[in-house]
């Protein structure tokens, strides 16, 4: 494998044999695939999750060259407030209304927009993937 983040990994034979496949898909889109052990809802809720972070991409234009410049870690930061706004109660929901954030936000007021628990984990999660996407663009190595 000529990825230099896979080689400071440990690795199978079997996580060998998926990141060559995965290599040899290079130009193409890859397919996600999915382990045994889901639920059809953990299906969706992962669905739900790509949907968001494509439209961050596509329709707010939060691009990886973006991401990357946002960092290394306030994606993560934003994403776990919206996690954390998603799991509150009605009064935390009313005292961090949009353009309310709490002091751990990163970015200016204006950009803090929750919207409903389900909405919120959605984005909170899909700010996540782009925080690892981040990382793993900067070369830090994929642990277990």
């Amino acid at each position: 494998m000529n990825d230099p983040k896979v080689q400071n990994t440990p690795a199978s034979a079997d996580d060998v044999a998926f990141f060559q496949e995965i290599e040899g898909l290079q130009g193409k889109r890859p397919m996600l695939v999915l382990p045994e052990g889901l639920t059809a809802e953990d299906v969706v809720a992962l669905s739900m999750i790509a949907a968001e972070r494509a439209r961050q991409i596509t329709a707010k234009g939060f691009t990886p060259a973006h991401d990357d410049a946002q960092g290394p870690s306030n994606l993560e930061m934003a994403g776990g407030e919206y996690l954390v706004h998603a799991g509150s109660g009605e009064v935390n929901r009313q005292l961090f209304s949009p353009g309310h954030p709490s002091a751990e936000w990163p970015w200016p007021s204006e950009f803090w927009k929750p919207k409903s628990p389900m909405r919120d984990g959605v984005k909170g999660c899909a700010l996540g993937v782009a925080g690892i996407a981040a990382r793993l663009r900067r070369g830090e190595p994929v642990e277990g």
